[in-house]
């Protein structure tokens, strides 16, 4: 259990590292987050039939929020991973407007309700809609000059700037502990990050959170886990856990991009303390430690009472003996000194060198984690681009500064108004080739008009039709009329009579004020989208600069975690030469001492070593009485209720399969991003 608790004490200060890493990444990100590709965060077992199938699902949440971090829409990215290529895969889903986001595939409900995916031996990346309850809401409200203010009146705004982040936990469990009801939350970790443009934000601080300075811009990141006090039963007086977020600036023309919020709680699913048996090894090793106790004050007891006799029975003591006694004893005293501080300067240095190697543990994670969240923009910029140019190259990043310059350059003024141009006139003439009938129609009655003119009977193409159904027309005249329109000749005319009346609508309609004004507004919008490009290979370049200095604050990391290794191995050998520098002093100490005893008076040196010895008897007996006992007294008092409240809370973890279906195993992550602000 001993392993353990210090395994979650670990995790709980491993939250603070991560805010420091992923967070700036999200906090500089675009937003349209939910465009982003689905991202494998853990597994579901999906049973697509009574045999165990090896196929997994991933869940991402994006929660788009207003600036005050109320959620305005819940879009669920998932991800069925045909590991076993099945023709059809079964999902569990309680989304709306599903969607397939990487091929055509479709689904059909079962009589069950369950989602059968066509999935031809694929890979299943989906999308959709969701209304349920979050399992945390997000809470932002700002303060400037001391006074609420709401985030829409907050743009372009001077002064002292407070933003206050706070988390609203959803998901709880009432659990029996020693007989009384407790609430117990399921665990979540809360990061949160932003983005401040150096030039209007300064003097920034930050309560539970770190700050990164790029030069350009301050990244801020914090972390809570809300609910964890209530959960563990701690008195914040005593402890106080991170429930909130507060970040405090001098603002100037303040704008905000956005913020982002990552939640997430697998890594708290394997916090569950061990059974009894460990309990009763702790206990055991307290026990030996009482029994130690009760030596060294037994032992301390008798000294005493020795000294105390041979104070009975001595008379004067030799000057020089007294001398040489004294001089031994502030020796040994000396020794004793330095002993102690070498030790603590060991204990010092190997408390310094396990915090640099849990640093060290976790360089990878903060690597990894970085990267991904690079990933994340990555994908996110590639679905924007997708959208408008389909055939771009896709960004990584090792390519990104240079597929967006060749697409920039390539979106000139010219340029754009050309693609505008050929768009609107696709569109124009879509609608005017939907009119072909009507125009074939008009060129006929035209070329009939003509035609019955020529024969000496002039009338209109609906008189004549209605003369003909009268039987008015002599048969051998519709005949030949009939004949003439029917030839190839009059049919070539009627064509190219077509096709000029077409063309000539087409230029009308390009000349007209509303497709003007469409082509004028597409045009603006195409430069919109190039300055947004713009803009967007700088956000990746900060996240770039971030993401190299992670890596070389990592590798700083794990080269001074190697030299604090070495530091504590050379610090053990000299604790263990000053070790040795007193016992061979204390056998000087009692040498003269025993030579002390051979005389028969005692000095004032000796009646102090009495009283000394007096009071290390009464205070060892003191720590044994008070210390050890009370101890032993919260062990067997609070071990427990610690070990149920852990495991309360590991359960509701180990329950957050999923968030848009009910299934028995797999993990799912949420990406909060709320609205700007004066941007």
């Amino acid at each position: 259990m001993k392993k353990n608790l210090s395994r979650t004490i670990a995790l709980i200060l491993s939250s603070s590292m991560l805010c420091g890493g992923c967070i700036f990444a999200l906090a500089s990100g675009n937003n349209d987050t939910h465009n982003n590709e689905p991202i494998q965060q853990g597994t579901t077992v999906l049973n697509t039939s009574k045999d165990e199938i090896n196929t997994t699902k991933s869940e991402t949440v994006y929660v788009i929020a207003s600036a005050d971090g109320t959620a305005q829409k819940v879009i669920v990215s998932g991800w069925l991973k045909n590991e076993n290529k099945l023709d059809a895969l079964q999902d569990n889903s309680s989304l709306s407007d599903i969607e397939n986001v990487k091929s055509d595939n479709s689904y059909t409900i079962d009589k069950d309700g369950m989602i059968v995916w066509d999935a031809q031996g694929n890979d299943v990346h989906y999308r959709g809609n969701s209304d349920s309850t979050l399992p945390v809401d997000l809470k932002i409200s700002y303060e400037l000059d001391g006074k609420a203010i709401a985030p829409s009146e907050l743009a372009s705004k001077n002064g002292k700037l407070k933003i206050s982040i706070s988390y609203i936990n959803n998901k709880k469990n009432i659990v029996t502990i020693n007989g009384k009801d407790e609430t117990i939350y399921a665990p979540y970790l809360m990061l949160t990050g932003m983005a401040f443009d150096n030039n209007k934000v300064s003097n920034i601080s930050v309560t539970n959170g770190k700050m990164f300075n790029s030069g350009e811009k301050t990244f801020v990141a914090g972390f809570a886990l809300p609910g964890m006090q209530e959960s563990l039963g701690i008195d914040s007086d005593k402890f106080e856990i991170p429930q909130t977020i507060t970040i405090e600036a001098d603002v100037k023309d303040f704008s905000l991009a956005t913020t982002v919020t990552l939640a997430i709680n697998d890594m708290f699913t394997n916090i569950s303390v061990d059974d009894n048996s460990d309990l009763n090894n702790i206990k055991d090793s307290f026990t030996e430690l009482d029994d130690a106790m009760k030596k060294l004050c037994d032992g301390s007891s008798q000294l005493y009472n020795g000294l105390f006799t041979l104070s009975e029975k001595s008379g004067e003591l030799i000057d020089g003996i007294n001398l040489l006694y004294q001089g031994s004893s502030s020796l040994y005293n000396g020794a004793s000194a330095l002993n102690d501080g070498m030790n603590d300067l060991n204990t010092g240095i190997t408390a310094l060198n396990s915090g640099l190697d849990e640093l060290s543990s976790n360089s990878e994670k903060l690597v990894s984690g970085a990267e991904q969240i690079f990933n994340v923009l990555l994908e996110t910029a590639n679905s924007q681009i997708s959208a408008s140019i389909p055939d771009a190259e896709p960004l990584t990043r090792t390519n990104y500064n240079t597929v967006i310059d060749a697409i920039t350059s390539s979106l000139t003024d010219e340029n754009i108004r050309a693609m505008a141009y050929n768009e609107a006139r696709k569109v124009v003439k879509e609608n005017v080739e939907a009119k072909r009938d009507i125009i074939v129609e008009s060129v006929k009655d035209a070329i009939l008009e003509q035609i019955l003119a020529q024969a000496g009977n002039p009338m209109s193409a609906s008189d004549y039709r209605n003369a003909l159904n009268a039987g008015m027309i002599p048969p051998e005249l519709a005949q030949a009329i009939d004949a003439q329109m029917n030839s190839e000749q009059v049919k070539a005319i009627i064509e190219s009579k077509v096709s000029e009346q077409i063309d000539l609508l087409i230029e009308q309609a390009m000349n007209s004020d509303e497709v003007v004004n469409k082509i004028n507004t597409a045009v603006n919008e195409g430069i919109k989208s190039r300055e947004s490009l713009v803009a967007l290979k700088g956000q990746l370049n900060s996240y770039n600069e971030f993401y190299n200095g992670l890596k070389n604050y990592t590798n700083g990391v794990d080269s001074a975690y190697a030299g604090s290794k070495q530091l504590a191995e050379g610090s053990g050998k000299a604790t263990s030469g000053t070790k040795s520098l007193l016992d061979g002093i204390k056998q000087l100490n009692d040498g003269i001492s025993a030579l002390k005893n051979g005389c028969k008076p005692l000095t004032e040196g000796i009646n102090k070593l009495v009283d000394g010895s007096k009071e290390l008897n009464d205070g060892l007996n003191r720590f044994n009485d008070e210390g050890i006992q009370k101890l032993l007294d919260i062990y067997n008092d609070d071990i427990k209720s610690l070990k149920d409240r852990l495991n309360a809370m590991s359960d509701l973890a180990e329950k957050e399969h999923n968030f848009s279906g009910n299934s028995e195993n797999g993990s799912v992550k949420y990406i909060y991003r709320t609205d700007s602000i004066g941007e």
